[in-house]
């Protein structure tokens, strides 16, 4: 069966929509949007460019920023927020497209609670069961877990990391997702096709 691996962030899951509504809490209970930016920035950093709202959370409350009572008010906003709304466009009608005759994948970078949380409550996990992994940094080594043979696919967003799959792996089919947000250059790289709507993805693979 075909494996498919997908990346999580910016590729099936909006993350930037999704930090800009916890940024939005924090502001809706008095937390001046310099502090919110200036700890999220600490948080990013000493983690590698890697966030997670209870490492922010903690340290917005041991800096004074946010009472206890903030505290407990906005992981209960928090808890409320639907994820689903986060998804990338085209997601929901994709995965049940391509799930049946595909072995689905995600390959994501990050913190592995924050990560794990993303895909529960969006409620894209049981597409993937336990075909997840989610790595600190470098992704090349987890192809090697997945098993990579001619056929299988690589759907992601990042253009050096899309680049160094497809010349890492020869067998691997990559797709370079375009980011509302990004530019790129009218012709892919070689080894690589664009893909602008998730949604299409099924018949550009020939479904």
């Amino acid at each position: 069966m075909r494996k498919i691996i997908f990346d999580l962030d910016h590729t099936l899951f909006d993350t930037t929509k999704w930090r800009d509504a916890v940024f939005m809490l924090l502001e809706e209970v008095g937390v001046a949007k310099k502090d919110i930016l200036e700890t999220f920035e600490q948080v990013y950093l000493l983690h590698q460019g890697k966030y997670d709202t209870v490492l922010h959370l903690n340290l917005l409350t041991e800096n004074a920023v946010l009472s206890e009572k903030q505290h407990k008010e906005i992981k209960e906003r928090y808890t409320a927020l639907n994820f689903a709304q986060f998804l990338i466009p085209g997601t929901q009608e994709m995965l049940p497209a391509l799930s049946p005759n595909n072995e689905l994948w995600l390959l994501t970078r990050g913190i592995p609670r924050m990560q794990k949380e993303k895909i529960a409550r969006s409620s894209i996990d049981h597409f993937f069961e336990e075909r997840v992994i989610v790595v600190p940094n470098d992704k090349m080594p987890a192809f090697d877990i997945i098993d990579i043979t001619s056929g299988d696919v690589f759907v992601n967003d990042h253009m050096e990391e899309t680049t160094r799959a497809a010349m890492t792996f020869p067998l691997l089919r990559c797709v370079l997702f375009k980011r509302d947000d990004r530019t790129y250059e009218p012709s892919p790289p070689v080894g690589i096709e664009y893909l602008e709507q998730l949604a299409d993805l099924p018949h550009l693979l020939g479904l």
